[in-house]
């Protein structure tokens, strides 16, 4: 596999985000709710002991709420949600293990693990030549130049 990006990871916005797995509302929510248990389990996997580099690791966490709730539409996707007992001022909450990244040591993991298999990165000169091979000087020559350009949209 081959990455194309204009800036390596460790020169991206993403380096410095946080990161913490939570379903974003969209739809189809059958659909989301099942990637959202798959990026789930891919995380919780990362987070065990064999993987210990790779800067996720898996934090219990509560959320409350002002109102009586039912279980969130994304309930199936999260092995441990549980209902508990809501802090003082609440109404309800739900306590759940969630992913939590460390995007600097997920990102560097994400290249090594890219680079062992041999893919390469836009850092790498041999991109263009690819390019040119598969596509063609003028249209590589414009996709290095959308590339090179995509900051400044």
């Amino acid at each position: 596999m081959d990455v194309l990006a204009r800036d390596l990871p460790r020169e991206t916005t993403s380096v410095v985000a946080a990161a913490l797995w939570y379903p974003y509302k969209a739809l189809p929510q059958d659909r989301v709710t099942a990637w959202a248990g798959e990026s789930y389990a891919a995380f919780a996997e990362l987070a065990s002991g064999s993987h210990k580099e790779s800067g996720v690791r898996m934090t219990s966490g509560t959320e409350a709420h002002h109102e009586q709730v039912v279980d969130p539409w994304w309930a199936a996707a999260v092995p441990d949600l549980e209902h508990v007992a809501p802090p003082p001022g609440y109404a309800d909450a739900w306590s759940f293990t969630a992913p939590v990244i460390d995007m600097p040591r997920y990102l560097a993991g994400l290249e090594r693990r890219l680079r062992r298999a041999g893919g390469m990165d836009a850092a790498d000169a041999a991109i263009e030549q690819r390019l040119d091979r598969c596509i063609g000087m003028r249209a590589a020559a414009r996709i290095m130049r959308i590339v090179d350009n995509a900051g400044d949209a």
